[in-house]
């Protein structure tokens, strides 16, 4: 696996805030698509707030109980090289979660849904 350039989205309303709810995401709008199955897509995503790019993917854990899958989406901040994309597109989807900064969008069964930064604190 490539090492990737960390990037700082010190820019980025998302970076910015304490504090992130599902909402602040919708800011975030497709560019590319890479992968889309009934339990994974991964995408190229841009901020229209700003034009930070984050590489998005979306994972639900089929659990086979009821239809109400826990599912994830991670957003990593990329500079979109095709290196950069090559790499992450490479990576399965526990290898994936080794970026950081990341931002990681949980919706457990319950419906309980939280978003927070994971490796925020090492990337200042």
């Amino acid at each position: 696996m490539t090492d990737l350039k960390v990037v700082i989205p010190t820019n980025c309303h998302l970076w910015k805030k304490e504090v992130l709810v599902p909402e602040d995401l919708s800011t975030l709008i497709e560019v590319k698509g890479y992968l889309d199955d009934n339990h994974q897509v991964r995408q190229l995503m841009k901020c229209s707030d700003c034009g930070q790019y984050y590489y998005k993917e979306f994972y639900e854990t089929e659990d086979w109980v009821g239809g109400n899958d826990p599912q994830y989406r991670t957003y990593i901040p990329v500079d979109p090289t095709d290196a950069t994309i090559d790499s992450l597109n490479a990576q399965d989807f526990i290898a994936i979660h080794d970026n950081k900064p990341r931002l990681l969008d949980d919706w457990l069964a319950d419906n309980t849904r939280t978003v927070k930064w994971v490796g925020r604190d090492q990337a200042k």
